[in-house]
């Protein structure tokens, strides 16, 4: 009985990890372009030591204004990201927005 509990527990911990959102990674330096379509703002980036890089955030969020406000001053960021799997037809790497840092030398 204590080793069905045990290899229970040990199962649903590894299904837990597994479900979990993917952990953050980051990218130091500028973006290229942006993109506002119906289903929200994309941020990308053309050159990264991981491919090209899209970045997801709503303009309407303070990452989202940071990142818009920065991209036309052409400052230099530090933002952390959720991968996601990219999708309608956009190749590399993908991510949602969770932490902007813009450096102050950018022009702000």
């Amino acid at each position: 009985m204590k080793q069905t509990l045990k290899l229970l527990a040990a199962t649903a911990t590894l299904l837990a990890v597994l479900a979990a959102p993917g952990f953050a990674d980051s990218y130091i330096g500028k973006i290229d372009l942006v993109q506002s379509t119906g289903t929200g703002t994309r941020f990308f980036i053309r050159v990264s030591p991981k491919g090209p890089i899209s970045l997801y955030a709503s303009v309407r969020s303070d990452m989202g204004e940071i990142l818009l406000r920065g991209f036309y001053q052409k400052a230099t960021f530090s933002i952390a990201y959720a991968p996601i799997v990219c999708s309608g037809g956009v190749t590399g790497v993908c991510g949602n927005v969770v932490s902007v840092t813009v450096d102050a030398m950018g022009g702000f």
